[in-house]
């Protein structure tokens, strides 16, 4: 191959970059080299690239953290709520330097955009093989679920859940409504909708959690209207603040549900706190905006066969004996503290897909306090389930197991007592917690 005298190396940048890799024939890499030697300029760039070259086969590689992948992947799928940075035009660099740059860059864009192409190329691959779902953005406004530790309680409000003792739990409100008769105050259990405080507080809970789904458009928010996105007007059934009140509340008046706690004591004994009557019950949001279920829409048979087979598909649980339903098909478990995360993703996955909220509470629904009893009877018969990750590729990114307690107690019978032979269970060590997932469908 012959390069004549007047062609410097922007005319052959490929034959370049060969000759610098030392792919370059032997004709190629002679006609190069006597060009260099008549061609001081040209000899002086391609020097300068061969020792960046140099400089970067001897420079130690360092391997990127383990879960790079996941959490840049969960960004996309579940990005974090946040204000955007402000864009700030960068300073015209001075023209010399521009050039001086341009110059030592033009060499090295074929590199740059193969370089791009392959993560754009990873990060797709990547996307496609976990199938996860994006979620549809929910309020942010929620109640926080109880826990036992100083940072949740002044992040979350400080609203807890009852240790694991003999202690009765009971949530009330603090303050009512200016304008508002207490005899027409009912509200339906609060909880917590968003996804890292849902997360937060599985892993403080202290006591049994329930995660609940529900219709989407039974579940709305209290707080300041002017404070919402888009300045929204309060939802129906809801009436404004008077002028002498620094909290704002809204009230409801569908089939009230009143908030109770419930602990479970040694040897399979419950004890139940006593729902507060609902004309007592009201709201208060001087620290947090909570979601409430507001009644009205309720999920339908459709959905709920649906959520069944989905929960039965992912995560291999079936629905209690109808006789164990708290408000709806009713799931038992004890959850590692540490895969709260992947559950709540999985089941705002299954959700999403049939239209369908999840809310976390700390309290079961109102008039629950047989069913509850009649769980903790036989609590000995729930499973553990916990979350692994999934061979690649694979609908999901987690693969969810259950295993079954062992010596565990029996089903009472009619006039029969309950068989308990545990002495503890896997709540009361600290790294699990009791967890009941239930469908919101209304009790006949």
């Amino acid at each position: 191959m012959t390069i004549r005298q007047d062609q410097h190396v922007d005319e052959w940048i490929e034959l370049a970059v060969d000759y610098l890799d030392g792919r370059s024939d032997a004709d190629t890499r002679a006609a190069i080299e006597r060009h260099l030697a008549g061609c001081p300029e040209c000899a002086r760039r391609l020097d300068d690239q061969g020792q960046v070259i140099r400089l970067l086969q001897h420079s130690p590689l360092v391997d990127p953290p383990d879960d790079l992948e996941y959490r840049t992947l969960g960004e996309l799928v579940f990005p974090s709520p946040g204000t955007a940075p402000l864009f700030v035009p960068p300073a015209p660099p001075s023209e010399p330097w521009s050039a001086r740059l341009f110059r030592r860059v033009r060499p090295w864009v074929p590199v740059g955009v193969a370089v791009v192409a392959l993560l754009t190329a990873v990060v797709t691959y990547g996307v496609v093989r976990s199938g996860v779902d994006e979620l549809s953005p929910v309020a942010e406004d929620a109640r926080t679920l109880g826990a036992a530790t100083a940072e949740s309680a002044a992040e979350m409000g400080g609203q807890l859940a009852a240790p694991p003792s003999t202690a009765l739990v009971e949530t009330e409100s603090t303050a009512t409504k200016a304008g508002t008769p207490d005899s027409t105050s009912a509200v339906k259990t609060a909880g917590i909708i968003d996804r890292k405080k849902m997360i937060k507080g599985l892993e403080a809970a202290q006591g049994p959690a329930y995660l609940v789904f529900l219709a989407e458009t039974a579940v709305t928010t209290t707080g300041d209207p002017s404070a919402r996105e888009g300045g929204g007007s309060p939802s129906p059934g809801s009436e404004a603040p008077g002028p002498q009140s620094s909290e704002q509340t809204t009230t409801y008046t569908t089939a009230p549900y009143t908030t109770a706690g419930t602990q479970t004591i040694e040897a399979s004994t419950t004890t139940t706190a006593i729902a507060k009557p609902a004309s007592d019950a009201t709201v208060s949001s001087a620290e947090t905006e909570p979601a409430q279920h507001s009644g009205g829409a309720a999920v339908t048979a459709e959905q709920a066969t649906e959520v069944v087979a989905q929960l039965a598909q992912f995560s291999g649980l079936e629905p209690l004996e109808e006789s164990l339903w708290l408000d709806g098909p009713t799931y038992a478990v004890y959850l590692p503290r540490i895969d709260a995360e992947e559950l709540v993703d999985l089941l705002r996955s299954i959700g999403a897909s049939v239209g369908l909220t999840v809310m976390l509470r700390s309290a079961p629904p109102e008039d629950a306090s047989e069913a509850i009893a009649r769980l903790m009877e036989v609590r000995g018969r729930f499973p553990i389930l916990e979350a692994s990750r999934a061979p690649q590729p694979a609908t999901w990114g987690f693969i969810f197991t259950t295993s079954t307690l062992g010596g565990e107690p029996l089903s009472p019978g009619d006039g029969e007592e309950v068989q308990t032979t545990r002495a503890t269970y896997p709540d009361e060590g600290g790294k699990h917690i009791l967890l009941f997932i239930y469908i919101e469908q209304g009790r006949t």
